[in-house]
């Protein structure tokens, strides 16, 4: 896979290991991380958003994910109001 700027995250393995491949065989842009959240038992969603809003190597944030157990803190690392 090209190192690039844009970063997935998603709750699901088979999700994110399947888009992965997709990127890198059809599509003509890099990629900075991947990861899958799993059941969220080490780091959920807002941390990973959180986390990749600062990453220096990551422009573009893609995620799929089936909800959020914190509504407003997603909200804030989106930097909504």
């Amino acid at each position: 896979m090209s190192p690039g700027t844009v970063a997935l995250f998603g709750q699901s393995g088979l999700f994110s290991s399947g888009i992965a491949r997709w990127i890198n065989t059809g599509e003509k842009f890099g990629v900075s991380k991947i990861a899958c959240l799993g059941n969220k038992a080490g780091v959920n969603e807002t941390e990973m958003l959180d986390y990749l809003g600062r990453d220096p190597e990551t422009h573009v944030i893609c995620a799929y994910t089936e909800g959020v157990s914190d509504g407003r803190a997603f909200a804030d690392a989106l930097g909504g109001p």
